[in-house]
């Protein structure tokens, strides 16, 4: 498995369906079709989740560590802050632009926090697109 140079495990993901990735540290890479529904189970280390734009996509990660794992949504044009993120109470439910959904599974909305999110840091005219909310 491709390590990088910050010590993770590259996986890239673009097939619908169920994923594993490792008990070590693993940057899950996630390029997924329109349409597509995956589940990922991230096993164990230090994951960070780097998502892609994609329509009408449900990304579901079953085993999200609010204390150690990140989302990286920096390809997010829209999405560049904490206080874009709205939030709810009940099941963590992540919507972003294009119908794109990423669900963590066995977390409450009162671990989220902002140092789960990687955000782009520059200025974009664009405003909220992400909305956290309970089933």
């Amino acid at each position: 498995m491709p390590t990088s140079s910050d010590g993770y495990n590259m996986i890239q993901l673009s097939m619908c369906g169920n994923h594993t990735g490792s008990t070590a540290n693993d940057r899950i890479v996630i390029v997924a079709q329109s349409g597509c529904s995956m589940m990922i189970h991230g096993v164990g280390g230090r994951n960070i989740y780097t998502v892609s734009p994609g329509v009408d996509v449900k990304i579901t990660i079953l085993d999200f560590n609010v204390t150690m794992d990140r989302i990286d949504l920096s390809k997010f044009r829209t999405v560049r802050v904490f206080s874009d993120v709205i939030l709810s109470r009940g099941s963590v439910i992540i919507d972003l632009p294009q119908s794109l959904r990423i669900v963590l599974q066995k977390c409450n909305l009162d671990q989220v926090t902002e140092k789960m999110f990687i955000f782009e840091d520059k200025p974009w005219t664009v405003n909220v697109a992400l909305q956290i909310y309970s089933m």
